[in-house]
């Protein structure tokens, strides 16, 4: 948190000492494809299968000013939502002639706050490039099986630390899983994006940006298991690692003046 305020102190002194820059101030709304990539949940087989398309999105309020044309910084204050949905079968511990199955749908909804900071080349159409200090918020669970009776309550899930063991085949519903992840996090992103003049004041800004946080922030998989639920010398315990992802469809509204040195703005 210390780096965060430095760097605010350090936005704030570069604003001042230029002394004349296009200021702009604004809000936006990015609609997200969105995964939690792990390795461990994609090498999982039929007993977890993370969805490919899963969606979620993220707001907030952003200050941008050039200090010259065609250059640009950026600040966001971004919270979000990700919504990561898996599907699985697990294999029934008692008819093991018949091979029953039981088939499950779960889901993550993890909420978050980002902190970018983004350099912009060019203006009313540019690139950008950046980072992101990520803030996890809250994280829930919920699973439900097709087949709720008594004689499905147990299914076998192998590489856990007994190894090739029972699990409890029963539904969830918002279960706080928020202390198994990281509490920060630190990540990359860019995209393109361009703004459409309304007035001379206002305008639409519409962009597309794609973010990747670079911290394993641990958290769970499809089935509820953290990575302490493996063996330490399993490629599952190795391969567990959980890199939040978010690409998207960014819409805004600008409001922009000149900020001279002293301070007044002028038209």
């Amino acid at each position: 948190m210390k780096r965060v305020t430095l760097l605010l102190v350090f936005i704030g002194i570069s604003m001042m000492s230029f002394s004349q820059m296009d200021l702009r101030l604004g809000m936006q709304i990015t609609g997200n494809w969105n995964w939690l990539l792990n390795k461990q949940v994609t090498a999982d087989g039929p007993c977890q299968d993370p969805r490919s398309t899963t969606f979620g999105e993220y707001f907030g309020p952003f200050i941008n000013f050039h200090p010259i044309p065609l250059f640009g910084i950026e600040l966001g204050f971004n919270w979000g939502m990700m919504n990561m949905k898996y599907m699985g079968n697990i294999p029934m511990t008692w008819q093991t002639e018949k091979k029953e199955i039981n088939h499950y749908e779960s889901s993550i909804n993890y909420k978050y706050f980002d902190l970018p900071l983004i350099f912009q080349v060019g203006k009313e159409v540019y690139f950008e490039a950046g980072m992101i200090f990520h803030f996890r918020n809250k994280v829930t669970y919920n699973r439900d099986y097709d087949n709720d009776d008594l004689d499905y309550s147990k299914g076998e899930y192998a590489n856990l630390v007994s190894g090739y063991s029972p699990i409890d085949c029963i539904d969830l519903k918002n279960v706080d899983v928020t202390n198994t992840f990281n509490k920060s996090g630190f990540g990359l992103l860019m995209g393109v994006g361009g703004n459409i003049p309304v007035t001379d004041y206002l305008l639409i800004n519409i962009g597309l940006r794609a973010n990747y946080i670079l911290t394993d922030m641990k958290g769970i998989d499809g089935l509820m298991f953290t990575k302490e639920n493996f063996e330490t010398t399993s490629s599952d315990y190795a391969d567990f690692r959980t890199n939040p992802m978010y690409f998207g469809i960014r819409i805004g509204i600008i409001y922009k003046q000149k900020l001279s040195k002293n301070a007044s703005l002028t038209e």
